[in-house]
C-alpha cells in the first residue's frame, strides 16, 4: 500500500503543480496534437523526385531509379516493408526489393529505401544498395519467402546459378571469432553496403551443368524447389547446402573473413562513397605516398644510409646460423649463381642467396636441398636506401596454386571463393608458404580461375600466372582468345607484362597503380610481384618505397625472363613460411616467438594438425598475419611441397 503525502504537503502550492506535471500527459500545452501534426507536415512533404501523379508507389518508385539511370519495370518491384503510420512516414522505413539494370548491362539485384505516407504513397526515395554485384550475369526477377529472396541467374539466356538472399543478415556480433574492432568495421561495412548493419547472406549455387531453362519456387516447408532442364534440385537455404540432387549443383555460401587492418579497409570504404570515388582516392595516395617518398630521401640525406642495420633487422636473424648454398645441381642449375649488385658499392650480402634448408620455420623434405633461397638487391641508384627482398622456390620441389578469396575478386557470376587453403590432411601437411594475389576487380577486372572455377574471364595480353593440370606453374600473356583451355587449373592475370624478354614494360603500360590520370610519376610505395627465371625456377618479390621499374630491375638482375606485378601499398602485400605437422609430433622452436613477425597454432578446421609461422622478412608489414593459412577475403597464392 503506497502512503499518500503529508499534510504539510498537500498545502504546498510548488507540491501541488509538480503533481500535475509528473507526466508527459499533463504538460500544459499537449504535445500529442502538436507531434501529430509535425508528423502529417512531414508525411504530406514529396521529395523533388517523386511524382506526384504516379498512379501508386510502385510506379512512382520506378519513376525516380529511371531518373538515376536504371532501367526496369514495375514488375520488376518486390516492396519487402511498406507504409508504417505517422511516425514511419518521417523515416525512410520502407524497403523494396529491385531488379534493375545500367545501360549496357545485365540486371542486378537492388535494395531500395523509401518514405511511404501512412496510405502507401511514396513521398521520397532514398539510398538504392546493389546487393548481388555481378558483372557477366543476368539476374531473373526474384521469388520471395519471407525475408529470403531466390533468383537465376544466366548468360545469353543459358541458366548459370541459383541465388539465394537472406535479406535478414547476419548480425556482426556473431562472428566469435573477430575483435571488437574487426566486428565494428564489418557493422559499418554492412551499413555502407547495403544499408542494414546486418548486411545480407548471399549464397551461390551453380548449376552442373548448366540449364536453357531454370526455375526456383519456396516449397511449403521452407525448401528451394529447383528445376533445371530435367533435373530436380530442392536446396535448404538455412543449410546453404542441396538435400536433394546435390550431384547437379556446387553450393558457394557466403563466409566472412576477418577484415583488413584499419588503414587498408578504411581506403576501401571511403573509395566505396559515391561523392568521393576512386579517382579521388588515387589522388590522396599518389600524394601521400610522393610526400612519404620525399621525407625518407631527405631522412637518408641528413641521417646517412642506414641500409647494412635495416638489412639485419629486416632478416631479423634469417641469416644468422644459415649459410649460402654450397652445392649447385649442374643439371637444373639450382640454386642460382648469386644477383650482381646494380647499386656499387654492394653491401655485406647484398645478392647473395641464404639458404633456407634448416629453417624451422618451413616445412621440410629430408634429404633434398633447401626449396628455398632468400636475398635482398639494391635496384634504384637515385633510392641507394631501398631495397627489394626476394625468395625464389625449385619448382621441382614446390607447387604453386592459387585461392580466390572470400570478396576479391568480385565475380563475375557472383559466385564467392572459399578464401582459404583447402582443409584436407594432405594438402594443409604439404603446406610451405602464401603470398598475396593481384588488384582488386574494380582495377580492371582482370582474370580468375581457381580450382577449376572461373570467377572474372581472361583479358587478353594481360600478364598471367597459371596452374597446369598437371601440377606445371607457367606464365605468359593471354592471347587474344578468351576461352580458357582444358590443361589450365587455375590462373590469376594483372596488368600487362611487367618484364618479358629481360625487358622492362613490352607493352607500352603507362599505369602501374596507385596514381591518377596525368600524374608524372608511378609512385614510389610497397610493390610485389612474381616472376619465372631463365632456369624456370619461381621467385617472389617485395619492396618499399619503390616504383614499378625498381621493381622490374630487381628481377631482372634476378634472371627473370618474364615477371608479372601482384598487389600493392602497406598492408596489401606479403609473404609468409610455414612449417607444419602433426600436432602429435610437433616439437617446440626451443626459444620465445618473436610476435611480431612469428606465431604458431593450431588448424581449427583441423585439429589433429600444428603450424609454426612467419613472415618473409621481419618489417613485412600486412593485413592479419597470419593471413594466407586462414580464410581471406582477398585472393592469394599458396605454396606446397610435392611428393
Amino acid at each position: 500500500m503506497i502512503e499518500p503525502p503529508p499534510a504539510a504537503q498537500l498545502r504546498d502550492p510548488l507540491f501541488r503543480e509538480r503533481k500535475r506535471i509528473r507526466s508527459w500527459r499533463d504538460l500544459p500545452w499537449r504535445p500529442v496534437p502538436f507531434i501529430l501534426v509535425l508528423g502529417a507536415a512531414f508525411a504530406i512533404r514529396r521529395g523533388a523526385e517523386v511524382d506526384v501523379a504516379a498512379s501508386t508507389a510502385t510506379a512512382a518508385l520506378v519513376e525516380v531509379l529511371r531518373g538515376r539511370q536504371l532501367e526496369l519495370t514495375v514488375e520488376d518491384v518486390t516492396w519487402l516493408t511498406g507504409a508504417n503510420g505517422v511516425v514511419g512516414s518521417l523515416a525512410f522505413r520502407g524497403r523494396a526489393l529491385v531488379r534493375a539494370r545500367t545501360k549496357g548491362e545485365p540486371s542486378d539485384l537492388y535494395i531500395a529505401e523509401a518514405r511511404l505516407s501512412p496510405e502507401g504513397a511514396l513521398l521520397d526515395v532514398g539510398a538504392c544498395w546493389n546487393v548481388t554485384r555481378t558483372s557477366g550475369v543476368d539476374e531473373a526477377r526474384p521469388v520471395l519467402r519471407g525475408n529470403l529472396a531466390a533468383t537465376v541467374t544466366s548468360v545469353d539466356g543459358v541458366a548459370t546459378a541459383v541465388h539465394t538472399i537472406d535479406l535478414t543478415g547476419r548480425k556482426p556480433s556473431t562472428y566469435a571469432d573477430f575483435s571488437r574492432v574487426q566486428r565494428a568495421q564489418v557493422w559499418l561495412g554492412n551499413y555502407q553496403q547495403t544499408g542494414q548493419s546486418a548486411g545480407v547472406v548471399h549464397d551461390t549455387y551453380t548449376l552442373d551443368p548448366v540449364a536453357d531453362v531454370a526455375t526456383v519456387s519456396f516449397r511449403d516447408d521452407g525448401m528451394l524447389a529447383v528445376k533445371a532442364d530435367d533435373r530436380s534440385v530442392v536446396i535448404d537455404p538455412q543449410k546453404h547446402e542441396a538435400i536433394d540432387g546435390a550431384g547437379w549443383v556446387r553450393p558457394s555460401p557466403e563466409v566472412k573473413a576477418k577484415p583488413g587492418n584499419v588503414v587498408t579497409w578504411s581506403v576501401d570504404r571511403v573509395r566505396s562513397m559515391p561523392w568521393f570515388g576512386e579517382e579521388s582516392m588515387q589522388w590522396v595516395k599518389a600524394i601521400a605516398f610522393t610526400g612519404l617518398d620525399y621525407v625518407m630521401r631527405a631522412r637518408a640525406e641528413v641521417f646517412g644510409d642506414s641500409s647494412a642495420a635495416d638489412v639485419q633487422d629486416a632478416l631479423g636473424g634469417v641469416n644468422m646460423g644459415l649459410s649460402a648454398p654450397t652445392y649447385t645441381d649442374p643439371e637444373s642449375g639450382w640454386p642460382p649463381a648469386q644477383m650482381v649488385p646494380i647499386v656499387t658499392p654492394p653491401m655485406p650480402g647484398e645478392g647473395q642467396w641464404i639458404a633456407l634448408d634448416k629453417d624451422p620455420f618451413i616445412t621440410q623434405t629430408p634429404g633434398n636441398p633447401a626449396a628455398f633461397v632468400t636475398s635482398f638487391i639494391r635496384a634504384d641508384k637515385q633510392r641507394p636506401q631501398t631495397r627489394i627482398y626476394v625468395t625464389l622456390w625449385d619448382p621441382r620441389q614446390v607447387a604453386l596454386h592459387m585461392e580466390a578469396g572470400t570478396v576479391e575478386p568480385v565475380s563475375a557470376t557472383g559466385e564467392a571463393g572459399a578464401g582459404v587453403i583447402p582443409r584436407t590432411p594432405e594438402v594443409v601437411r604439404a603446406v610451405v608458404a602464401g603470398f598475396n594475389g593481384g588488384f582488386q576487380a574494380m582495377h580492371g577486372e582482370f582474370g580468375m580461375q581457381a580450382n577449376g572455377i572461373l570467377y572474372l574471364p581472361p583479358k587478353p595480353y594481360a600478364a598471367t600466372v597459371l596452374e597446369l593440370r598437371d601440377g606445371t606453374s607457367a606464365f605468359g600473356s593471354w592471347p587474344s582468345t578468351s576461352t580458357v583451355p582444358d590443361e589450365v587449373l587455375s590462373y590469376r592475370q594483372n596488368l600487362t607484362a611487367l618484364i618479358e624478354n629481360e625487358k622492362f614494360n613490352p607493352w607500352g603500360r603507362t599505369w602501374w597503380g596507385g596514381t591518377p590520370k596525368g600524374w608524372a610519376d608511378n609512385i614510389h610505395t610497397t610493390r610485389s610481384g612474381v616472376c619465372i627465371t631463365k632456369d624456370s625456377f619461381v621467385g617472389y618479390f617485395w619492396g618499399v618505397d619503390i616504383s614499378a621499374e625498381v621493381l622490374a630491375n630487381s628481377m631482372i638482375v634476378a634472371r627473370c625472363t618474364y615477371g608479372v606485378h601482384l598487389d600493392m601499398n602497406p598492408g596489401l602485400a606479403g609473404f609468409e613460411f610455414y612449417n607444419v605437422q602433426p600436432a602429435a609430433e610437433y616439437r617446440s622452436l626451443g626459444r620465445p616467438l618473436q610476435s611480431d613477425w612469428e606465431s604458431e597454432g593450431v588448424f581449427r578446421d583441423l585439429p589433429e594438425f600444428k603450424y609454426r609461422a612467419r613472415r618473409m622478412i621481419k618489417g613485412m608489414q600486412h593485413q592479419n598475419f597470419k593471413q594466407y593459412i586462414h580464410r581471406d577475403a582477398r585472393d592469394f597464392f599458396y605454396l606446397t611441397r610435392r611428393p
